[in-house]
């Protein structure tokens, strides 16, 4: 799960917020604004608290937000911590799960609204960001989320292919309408590969992107199975790849060059990507070394080499379990 950012508006607020201790807290009036703060949240995909009033928190993310399966998860506590109440993409961004979370920690209730969880119903993105799973075609979430409400049938499906990539598990809404059998199919994918990435500096967000789309369309990877993006400590700040990561709602991982050097496993090797970096190769021992550090059990294999673009290098690897996104108790 992506970083959390708070924001408080008072001394109540700002050492609750601090207490809570699961993420930097920023203190209104400041440095910075707070539509610039908020802005800056929904751009890198970064979860947000607003510890204050609702109407807050609503009046600042109300010009970024666009969609539910790309809106970041925002949550709202009253400054005297007695209610947690998510706002903005409840289950998809894990919104919901956040709240609980946070109750948790000092006490308080969550406040959950949606259908699903106030009629104590299944919902199927919440199952699957819970389990590891990625979603394929996430526009078909509001017509199982409806026949689940609507007391139909959900059918779960598991399909095992002879490649953990061919794998998907769906679930299929079923009626009997006047015209005939009616089926919709929610597609789910495990979370097991990691992407590793190389770049020139100031690379355009929409080129990369396009990069990233036709990588994974080569090769037969699913969009939705990609659990990360990694790099070069480099390029921790390189606007192209955090957009990229954001818009996947996925994380953004660097390591240092020599953190890279160390990662076992026969890589390509190039002297020049070593005398200006410190590594002989970012994007595949990267794919790598974030499966590791994201609880592989065993050494991550390359699924995808070093493919390279125009001022792109990206490659993929594939770890042996599937990543859950739940908030945990070391955010």
């Amino acid at each position: 799960m992506n970083a959390l950012k708070i924001a408080c508006f008072s001394d109540r607020g700002e050492m609750l917020g601090r207490r809570l201790k699961a993420g930097e807290v920023t203190r209104f009036p400041g440095t910075s604004t707070l539509r610039d703060w908020t802005q800056a949240g929904f751009a890198e995909g970064e979860a947000m608290l607003f510890i204050g009033s609702c109407q807050i928190a609503v009046r600042a993310i109300a010009p970024f937000v666009k969609s539910k399966l790309t809106d970041p998860a925002v949550v709202a506590m009253d400054e005297t911590g007695t209610y947690v109440i998510p706002l903005l993409s409840g289950h998809i961004g894990g919104a919901n799960d956040l709240a609980e979370f946070l109750a948790d920690r000092i006490g308080a209730q969550a406040v959950l609204t949606t259908a699903t969880d106030r009629r104590h119903a299944f919902a199927a993105d919440s199952w699957a960001a819970e389990n590891g799973f990625g979603i394929v075609n996430p526009e078909a979430v509001k017509v199982i989320s409806a026949g689940v409400l609507a007391g139909e049938e959900l059918v779960l499906s598991v399909r095992t292919h002879h490649t953990q990539e061919e794998a998907a598990r769906s679930f299929q809404k079923e009626s009997m309408p006047a015209h005939g059998q009616n089926r919709q199919t929610l597609r789910l994918v495990p979370r097991t590969v990691a992407v590793g990435a190389g770049c020139r500096k100031g690379v355009d967000p929409e080129y990369l992107e396009a990069c990233f789309w036709r990588f994974v369309k080569e090769h037969g990877i699913e969009a939705a199975s990609v659990v990360c993006i990694a790099s070069i400590d480099l390029k921790r700040e390189e606007a192209a790849l955090k957009i990229l990561a954001a818009k996947q709602k996925i994380p953004f991982f660097t390591f240092g060059a020599d953190e890279l050097m160390e990662t076992p496993g026969e890589y390509a090797s190039s002297a020049f990507v070593l005398q200006n970096t410190g590594t002989d190769n970012v994007c595949e021992r990267a794919a790598v070394l974030s499966c590791i550090r994201l609880g592989a059990l065993t050494q991550p294999s390359l699924m995808v080499r070093k493919t390279i673009y125009d001022g792109v290098t990206l490659a993929a690897a594939r770890m042996d379990t599937a990543v859950s996104w739940r908030w945990q108790n070391d955010v």
